[in-house]
């Protein structure tokens, strides 16, 4: 019993590290992932419906608080803020929003995922490294 236990907890621990480092995962459901992570610093990359994006852990790329509508149809658009560099509120800076379209819904490394991604009405561009 207690070797199941301790199992059972290497087991959880291994897929929480899994999940914390943005390994590629989709749900239960096989819903999509929004790509896969650019390299060791990307976050939110590879996961469902990711609630903060970044390519490489930087404010000038960093997208929080997203909020994603039609997830799993052809097209899944969301709304989120961009990341203020510091001390751009007290400086007075109002805090920048960000639309994001993400397309071209097919396999990427295995997995479906959405594999072009749009900032705003800047030019989409590729998110699958698979």
């Amino acid at each position: 019993m207690r070797i199941q236990l301790l199992r059972t907890a290497a087991v959880t621990a291994c897929l929480s590290a899994a999940v914390a480092a943005g390994l590629p995962s989709a749900s239960a459901q096989g819903e999509p992932v929004l790509g896969t992570p650019m390299d060791q610093y990307s976050e939110g990359f590879g996961t469902v419906k990711p609630a903060m994006i970044t390519q490489n852990s930087l404010c000038a790329n960093l997208v929080h608080n997203i909020v994603w509508d039609s997830w799993g149809g052809p097209v899944a658009h969301g709304a989120g803020v961009q990341c203020q560099s510091a001390g751009a509120a007290s400086r007075g800076e109002p805090a920048q929003p960000v639309s994001l379209t993400a397309s071209d819904l097919g396999p990427c490394g295995g997995t479906l995922a959405y594999r072009t991604l749009q900032y705003d009405s800047n030019e989409p561009f590729p998110i699958c490294r698979g």
